[in-house]
């Protein structure tokens, strides 16, 4: 929970959902941490490959340095989906806390 900035799990409560929702959106586009390595890896190598490239040539993009790329295919979310997810995200989130919100004095809970 500290690696999310948490010091307690009563303040993952406290996000917005907005918030919630965007996590959603990164884990859902790639849930990979070795994909996300590998962009990082990518950027600089194609970082390095445009500085010593020729004018004449175009630039070099980090995709062309990512063997097994492929772009997400885009879809847009309904208003009721991006709320089933946002909540289905807090909720494995601060099971896998195993912390329970009926277990928050009555004035902090949140519906």
């Amino acid at each position: 929970m500290r690696s999310l900035g948490f010091s307690s799990p009563e303040q993952l409560l406290e996000l917005r959902p907005s918030v919630l929702g965007y996590w959603a959106a990164l884990h859902h586009m790639d849930p990979d941490t070795p994909s996300r390595n590998e962009l990082g890896h990518a950027v600089v190598a194609s970082t390095l490959a445009n500085v010593n490239r020729s004018s004449k040539r175009k630039p070099y993009k980090p995709s062309e340095f990512m063997p097994y790329y492929q772009p997400p295919e885009p879809r847009i979310l309904s208003a009721a989906e991006v709320r089933g997810k946002n909540k289905a995200l807090s909720q494995s989130i601060l099971q896998k806390l195993g912390f329970n919100p009926a277990n928050l004095p009555k004035g902090k809970r949140k519906k």
